[in-house]
């Protein structure tokens, strides 16, 4: 329901998931990175990048919105496996390989949040500058809300 309010900001890919109880995951793709070089599932080409983005055990899930530049560098230095070939990638697994201090090896502009379901915790983040907004709202029920813009909270009784 909320997301469809900002159904704009991504024409190419739009998916809600559950990924942990009471944790939903929902992401309007724009695709930029390898917006043509998707991959065929059941005989259907899929886009890359689709999000949210799982680590190989399933413990970490991720949605990012923007550019990692440095992405092809750090899957080298990290030797992370990207097969889709999208920047989002490789937030999850240096995730998994550093922690959140990670972001200190980041140069782009992004807002990203991390499930970690093991923990059932989730980690959020944004570039230094602020360059790709992200904001945060509180439920009524204690519930925790993250949009890339603020009319994704207007008017929902739950926030």
């Amino acid at each position: 329901r909320l997301a469809k309010r900002i159904r704009h900001r991504g024409p190419d890919w739009s998916t809600t998931e559950n990924v942990m109880p009471g944790t939903f995951l929902c992401h309007e793709r724009m695709a930029v990175v390898n917006p043509d070089n998707g991959r065929v599932v059941n005989g259907v080409k899929q886009p890359t990048g689709e999000q949210p983005m799982w680590s190989h055990t399933r413990r970490y899930s991720w949605i990012h919105n923007g550019e990692i530049y440095n992405h092809q560098a750090l899957e080298e230095k990290y030797d992370i496996q990207a097969p889709s070939g999208s920047d989002s990638e490789v937030i999850g697994f240096l995730y998994e390989k550093l922690g959140p201090a990670f972001v200190k090896e980041l140069d782009g502009m992004y807002a990203f949040v991390v499930v970690d379901r093991e923990e059932g915790t989730t980690f959020a983040a944004r570039d230094h500058m602020g360059i790709i907004p992200m904001y945060m709202a509180r439920g009524k029920d204690g519930s925790v809300y993250f949009g890339s813009e603020m009319k994704i909270f207007a008017g929902d009784d739950q926030t």
